[in-house]
């Protein structure tokens, strides 16, 4: 589900990703999900028919699936900010496990970041 904290507050130029941000906690403790302001019809040339955008305020509860949201911006003057934040259960926190997400330019850095990652959690737990 898509949805916009420009359409809500405005252009916030360097400070777009930190915005990005709040609302999306926002978003998540409170349970609700921002609408997205004035979105009619999405431009048919764009070709993206899955996609469902948040055109009222809805309870997180009733999106299927929704774990997580991401965040993307990009500032006019070159602030850019790409972050994923995911609601986890209380259960989940209490169990102990944890979620990391690793990238890299190819599978073979990817493969050495893996690996030092398990080298690290079996060290340090």
């Amino acid at each position: 589900m898509i949805s916009s904290v420009k359409t809500n507050l405005g252009h916030t130029e360097a400070c777009a990703g930190l915005v990005g941000l709040i609302s999306v906690i926002g978003d998540f403790s409170s349970n609700i999900k921002s609408q997205h302001l004035h979105f009619r019809l999405l431009n048919p040339l764009i070709g993206v028919m899955s996609v469902e955008f948040c055109r009222s305020i809805v309870p997180i509860e009733k999106i299927k699936g929704i774990t997580s949201s991401s965040v993307s911006s990009f500032g006019f003057s070159g602030t850019n900010a790409c972050v994923v934040v995911e609601n986890v259960s209380q259960d989940y926190l209490a169990s102990g496990m944890m979620r990391v997400f690793v990238t890299a330019k190819s599978a073979t850095s990817l493969s050495h970041l893996l690996s030092d990652a398990q080298i690290l959690i079996r060290e340090h737990g």
